[in-house]
């Protein structure tokens, strides 16, 4: 059982979870407390646990004293009827970090071996595994395992859902969730990533996860209104798409993390101007709120998810829209796979992005991006070479100022140049 982070927010004696926990003589706490740089929940405990680890995965100790881990995120185990019980209080314990060195405590080998220990602790004494697959029901990386008491299956889609969901909003997402997967994928093409997917619906107040880790692809959508499902569904699916893929069938060319989120919230965004004719948190104009003069952002040195870093981003592409039209941004995709088809683990340094893009709409955008405050090698992009033909780039005209409205329309060949498209 995985405890959950920023409780305070939450009523705390009625949260599903804790009521969960109690049934075992356990409770998450709502203080928080500070774990190498993480901020962790900790847990009270009846005297029945047997606490096994407090402060970090590497900090061991054996002991029954309930005070000492108040304040401190917890691992314990007890004895329940003929089976046991493992409890760790927080799921920031159990997430590792790519970034970090081997011998940190929260990188990926480090993480491992504890939750090795965790499993141990939960099967001691146990009968020999009789077998079968190791995957959850459904399992949903980013999001919760979820054990759904019903199904739908509709072409390549597979719904899960809880016996008490809204009969009349299932009827609505079975009819239009489909319809938003190819509006999608008109506008974004890309191979599926399987025959089937699976679609999970839970309840509440907005969000979800994408998984395409492994087959069938998964979307879980937490929402009960029906324009939310199709517009969190959108978001979701765009993770899962991976764009036009270059000759060799494939992709290429890393961009930086603060593309994910925007990718996925830039389609949302036209989605949910289909659903109810507006784009909202979407809207490339608020820009404006916190970046003004448009250059006080720099691209350059966003790293990681950062919301301001998308929206910055959605107000370029939406001034590559005002003047191309949708069609560039599958081509950008498509070109940038194609030209770094030999290379494709390179991580894309901001000067490759622009390249790339300018490649793909035909004109030299580093003297935009720079108005735009993103720092750059080069000054010009005047010429280059493109799938073995030389190609003029002179300097986009494009200028600060309001974007324009989204444009849903259909796409066109995004294989050609777009010298056709520019709207003048």
């Amino acid at each position: 059982m995985v405890g959950g982070k920023h409780l305070r927010n939450l009523n705390n004696t009625t949260w599903p979870l804790n009521t969960l926990a109690k049934t075992f003589g356990a409770e998450i706490a709502e203080e928080l407390t500070v774990v190498a740089e993480r901020q962790v929940s900790s847990l009270r405990l009846s005297r029945d646990w047997v606490v096994d680890r407090t402060d970090t995965p590497q900090s061991e100790t054996k002991q029954r004293d309930n005070q000492r881990v108040r304040g401190k995120p917890v691992v314990a185990h007890r004895t329940f009827g003929d089976g046991r019980v493992v409890i760790v209080s927080d799921y920031e314990l159990i997430k590792w970090d790519e970034k970090v060195s081997a011998d940190n405590p929260w990188s990926r080998a480090k993480v491992s071996e504890f939750l090795t220990e965790v499993l141990r602790a939960a099967a001691s004494g146990a009968k020999k595994p009789v077998g079968g697959t190791l995957r959850l029901p459904t399992e949903a990386a980013g999001g919760t395992a979820i054990y759904p008491e019903l199904s739908y299956q509709s072409g390549e889609m597979l719904y899960m859902y809880a016996a008490n969901q809204k009969q009349n909003l299932l009827r609505d997402v079975f009819r239009e969730l489909p319809r938003v997967e190819q509006q999608v994928l008109k506008w974004f093409p890309s191979p599926k990533g399987g025959k089937t997917m699976n679609i999970i619906l839970s309840a509440g107040d907005g969000g979800g996860w994408a998984v395409n880790v492994y087959k069938p692809e998964e979307v879980g959508i937490v929402c009960l209104n029906k324009n939310g499902i199709l517009s969190i569904f959108s978001h979701e699916l765009t993770h899962n798409l991976p764009g036009p893929p270059n000759g060799r069938g494939s992709q290429a060319g890393r961009l930086p993390e603060v593309f994910v989120e925007a990718h996925a919230g830039w389609f949302q965004g036209k989605i949910n101007v289909l659903l109810d004719g507006k784009r909202e948190y979407h809207n490339p104009n608020n820009i404006f709120d916190f970046d003004k003069k448009l250059s006080s952002l720099d691209l350059a040195l966003v790293r990681g998810h950062v919301e301001n870093g998308w929206k910055k981003l959605w107000f370029i592409w939406q001034k590559l829209d005002d003047r191309f039209g949708p069609t560039w941004y599958p081509r950008w995709i498509w070109v940038k796979n194609v030209r770094w088809q030999d290379s494709p683990d390179r991580e894309l340094s901001w000067d490759d992005i622009v390249e790339d893009m300018s490649i793909a709409v035909g004109e030299d955008l580093f003297p935009f991006f720079r108005r735009l405050g993103t720092t750059l090698v080069k000054e010009r992009f005047s010429s280059a070479t493109f799938d073995g033909k030389r190609i003029n780039l002179p300097i986009s005209p494009l200028q600060a100022g309001r974007a324009g409205k989204a444009k849903t329309g259909p796409i066109g060949d995004f294989k050609l140049p777009l010298t056709s498209l520019i709207q003048r």
